[in-house]
């Protein structure tokens, strides 16, 4: 099933979720609900929440999950002796753009997902269109460094911030925004 949307807004959701840990991702076909729990640290720590909270996210009326898996380029690659950081990066850059990503079976990706910290979130996006669904696409990593990337078309979005505190799009954004603020400014003026 293809979807054909027109998209009026992309969200990145980076400064909520980057390196949070994928603790399930739960798919249910019956009820066309996904249900992704994830625990961000820094998040909880620089918000003096409790130590048990995580944010979870409910996607409603799922019409599609796709499961993509990354394959670098297989030809040669080096980087050569003395270049600076910054011409090293962008040799890195230049080269992963030669990969591409490969279509793999959700269903034997999606267990995997499920009661794992084996994941982490490396990236994040919420997609809306103008008629009012949602994509969210999440680029995951573990320690093998198996780099999936998940996306996630539904009707909406739900964020939980407890088990029954659904919290708007805009105040979640602010809980990463104002701990990568904060991290800035120590940054700028050398605080510890």
């Amino acid at each position: 099933m293809s979807t054909d949307i027109r998209f009026n807004r992309e969200v990145s959701l980076w400064e909520c979720l980057h390196d949070g840990d994928l603790q399930s991702l739960t798919s249910d076909l019956l009820t066309r609900s996904v249900t992704i729990l994830i625990d961000v640290p820094y998040i909880r720590k620089f918000h003096q929440l409790p130590s048990e909270t995580r944010f979870r996210l409910v996607l409603n009326g799922v019409r599609e999950v796709q499961a993509f898996q990354f394959a670098p380029w297989p030809g040669e690659f080096t980087i050569p002796e003395g270049l600076s950081w910054e011409e090293s990066e962008k040799l890195r850059s230049d080269n992963y753009k030669k990969g591409r990503l490969e279509s793999i079976d959700w269903h034997i990706l999606a267990p995997k997902l499920e009661g794992t910290e084996q994941y982490e979130i490396s990236n994040a996006t919420v997609t809306e269109s103008i008629a009012g669904s949602v994509i969210l696409q999440l680029d995951l990593l573990d320690d093998a460094r198996d780099c999936p990337e998940i996306r996630i078309v539904a009707e909406r979005l739900n964020i939980f911030i407890d088990p029954e505190r659904e919290i708007p799009l805009e105040e979640f954004l602010t809980l990463g925004e104002a701990h990568w603020n904060d991290f800035a400014k120590r940054q700028t003026s050398n605080e510890p």
